[in-house]
């Protein structure tokens, strides 16, 4: 897998925050974003952003940098300070006493070129599943692999853990046994 794309997920998140208005809450977007990911994964044995993905409790599991981003856009301090500026001028976040309660408030339009036609598709299908469900169905949502993992805070999980098609396994397994890691042209710190 490739570095973490920051144009990219910034664009997804833009997308999805644009279109989910007034529940664009930061945590429904980070495990949105998780959900079109792990999606994006079992169709082509990649992510749309190629994030990394870890445990924010005993049971949710979201893209590290994709939640840093937003994280970084709400005033938190994360060791990602460089974030911050990148998304400084393309998301606001407003204060809440959780952040289940902030809300993303997109400032700019998505970049669709960062998006493949694909990576588009999952996004609306996201949008379509899980627009107007309740905050805890969003964040409880799961497939069984995950359900069976329970991970302290901070745990890493693999692209293995999180695909369910044998072909996007079987492809995840290849390139990590054979192809070497790109070079890294995009990541901006």
């Amino acid at each position: 897998m490739g570095p973490f794309d920051n144009y990219k997920a910034l664009a997804a998140i833009l997308y999805l925050s644009n279109a989910l208005v007034r529940d664009a809450e930061l945590l429904r977007l980070v495990k949105l974003m998780y959900l079109a990911d792990r999606r994006y994964l079992n169709l082509r044995g990649t992510t749309i952003t190629n994030d990394f993905f870890m445990f924010i409790d005993d049971r949710n599991v979201v893209g590290a940098m994709t939640y840093d981003m937003l994280g970084e856009a709400a005033g938190m301090r994360t060791e990602h300070r460089w974030l911050k500026r990148f998304v400084k001028d393309y998301l606001r976040v407003e204060n809440g006493a959780l952040d289940s309660l902030r809300r993303v408030i997109p400032v700019r339009q998505p970049d669709l070129d960062e998006l493949s036609p694909l990576s588009l598709q999952v996004l609306d299908a996201i949008l379509s599943d899980y627009l107007g469900k309740d905050f805890e169905d969003v964040m409880n949502e799961s497939e069984e692999k995950l359900r069976q993992l329970v991970g302290a805070r901070g745990q890493l999980v693999t692209y293995e853990q999180m695909t369910e098609d044998a072909g996007a396994l079987a492809y995840l397994r290849w390139q990590r046994d054979v192809v070497p890691p790109p070079a890294d042209e995009r990541f901006h710190e």
